[in-house]
């Protein structure tokens, strides 16, 4: 659906981690962000090398945009549960048709100013993780692009 290069901010260090991302569809858990190392080029396009982890989108409860003055518009947040995924060769299996949505889930800010003050962190099973795209336009494309796919999640399971 989408891929590329983001910045992952470090929960351990607070510093940006080069990451490639992939968004794309799965016939198992309909749609998954996996999150690489790095990509090589190739004559056919980057092909994606030392996948990290594969985030199944729905474990993702939200997107969030970042209002910090500092972010120049190119950062965002994903919220999403960490129960049950152990590595990034095992995703955590589909939810079932009688899955509810998180009551969460939203679409859009999580306040009226848009900001989420954790830069990567854990409580329980939540995990927030910030993320830097390379300008604004990328940042929109990326949001946009999640929150459609959790759209279409959400609604495929109603």
């Amino acid at each position: 659906i989408v891929e590329g290069y983001l910045n992952k901010k470090s929960a351990v260090t607070g510093l940006w981690q080069k990451r490639y991302f992939v968004l794309a569809e799965s016939a198992t858990h309909y749609c998954v962000l996996r999150i690489f190392g790095r990509a090589v080029e190739t004559q056919w396009g980057h092909a994606p090398l030392n996948c990290k982890t594969c985030i199944p989108i729905g474990d993702i409860e939200r997107v969030d945009t970042v209002a910090a003055k500092n972010s120049k518009g190119r950062e965002f947040t994903i919220k999403f549960n960490n129960s049950q995924r152990k590595s990034a060769t095992s995703p955590s299996p589909p939810l079932s048709a009688s899955a509810s949505r998180p009551s969460s889930w939203l679409r859009g800010n999580s306040s009226p100013s848009g900001s989420v003050n954790s830069d990567e962190s854990a409580t329980g099973n939540i995990k927030v993780t910030t993320l830097q795209a390379e300008d604004p336009q990328t940042r929109l494309l990326w949001v946009t692009m999640l929150n459609r796919a959790l759209s279409a999640y959400w609604v495929d399971l109603e």
